[in-house]
């Protein structure tokens, strides 16, 4: 790190077998390789990005460049198949991870369309699972059905059939499975049976979509990091600002 910065560069990120430099020189490219080689790595440029938003050590969402070489390759294989065009940003972090959380990176980033499989989300516990069926029973009544210890499940509105989520501890005590609170829930296998796509709360959604809004928004703007060109990074303000 010391060494590239002596050589006038800014190093963005950086950790044992990767550093993220912003617009190295090829100088600086050059001494990466390597140095990287004088240890046992043969480092290589992995991606170009546009822009990025380091969340903490492991976790950042960017936008590649279009100059990136892996996106070009995604490119010309989508257009082989006849594919749209793919989308320039990735993540990585359970909060914004396509895998993990397709509807905030879909809606908030790559702009996909939201597909029913984004809507669902899985659950596992280490006991048992129960959905309390009670929105129809007086305060204080329930009605547990056994679901199991892990399961796929979708946020239902109210008055939907939907039931509160919870998981059987050992003394036998039932607890809202994590992630699930203040919200009832269908198994999505019955949601697509009963064809209750519209049934879906995506108000559950919207608020995982402002969770990950106020987290960009502590390093930098959300609405200029993902629509502005002239974008200033959050290690840029940050030096600024010292000065």
């Amino acid at each position: 790190r010391l060494k590239v910065q002596a050589m006038g560069a800014t190093v963005v990120h950086i950790k044992t077998d990767s550093i993220k430099v912003e617009h190295p020189s090829k100088e600086v490219s050059d001494f990466i390789l390597s140095y990287g080689k004088q240890w046992g790595y043969n480092f290589e440029i992995e991606d170009i990005y546009d822009r990025i938003c380091l969340v903490n050590d492991a976790v950042y969402v960017a936008k590649r460049s279009v100059d990136d070489p892996g996106w070009k390759d995604e490119c010309e294989k989508a257009a082989k198949e006849g594919k749209p065009e793919p989308t320039r940003w990735t993540a990585t972090g359970a909060q914004f991870l396509k895998d993990k959380n397709p509807f905030v990176f879909k809606t908030l980033f790559s702009k996909e369309p939201v597909e029913f499989p984004d809507l669902c989300e899985t659950r596992t516990v280490q006991t048992d699972m129960y959905l309390d069926m009670n929105e129809d029973l007086p305060e204080g009544e329930h009605n547990y059905q056994f679901v199991g210890k892990a399961g796929l499940f979708c946020p239902i509105q109210p008055g939907k059939g939907g039931g509160i989520l919870y998981r059987k501890s050992t003394s036998g005590k039932y607890d809202s499975v994590s992630g699930t609170k203040g919200h009832r829930w269908m198994e999505a296998e019955k949601v697509a049976l009963l064809k209750y796509e519209d049934n879906i709360d995506l108000d559950y959604f919207r608020a995982l979509d402002d969770a990950a809004i106020e987290t960009i928004n502590k390093f930098t703007d959300f609405d200029t990091f993902v629509h502005g060109e002239d974008v200033q990074m959050p290690w840029e303000t940050q030096t600024n600002e010292k000065e």
